[in-house]
This record gives C-alpha cells, structure tokens and sequence, in this order.
C-alpha cells in the first residue's frame, strides 16, 4: 500500500467559500490556492444545495509538479521514458 503512495505528487483540500478558518490552515501549510468549482458541492446542512468549493494544492516536497497538471502526467512520461531507455538497452 505504501508503494501505491509514492506515485502521489499532489494533495487536494476542498473548503467551502465561507470556511475561513479552514483556508487558513490550507495557506499555513504551505497549500497553493488554486480553482473555484461553482455548484459542484452538495451540502448536507444547507438541504443538499449545491455549493461552491476552493481548492488547495499541496505539492509533495522534492517533486516538480508542472502548474496546472496534477502530476500524473509528468509521472506517466517518467514511466515512458524509463521503458525506452529500457528496450535500447
């Protein structure tokens, strides 16, 4: 399981517009605002309405992640390039 883990390059946190507090904590853990996802959220409290949600990126330290992928495709042209070097051998 934990071999699985070492593909992650990048966590998500999700909060609610009006969670400050949480997006404070996402910000002093060292998480990168980024999107907004309009009404993709449905809120238990509110009725099942539906929501806005943030997210948050955190990056996996020592791992360049390209901004504006989440990493699987960087970690998918690694594989890539591993396999040739592999067969040229």
């Amino acid at each position: 399981m934990m071999a699985e883990r070492m593909n992650v390059v990048r966590l998500v946190a999700l909060t609610h517009p009006e969670n400050v507090a949480s997006q404070r904590v996402c910000v002093k853990c060292g998480g990168k605002k980024g999107e907004v996802l309009k009404e993709s959220y449905e809120r238990f409290v509110d009725g099942g309405l539906k929501s806005d949600v943030w997210l948050f990126y955190f990056d996996r330290p020592g791992v360049e992640v390209k901004d504006g992928s989440d990493g699987r495709v960087k970690m998918e042209a690694h594989k890539e390039e591993k396999q040739e070097k592999g067969d040229a051998a």
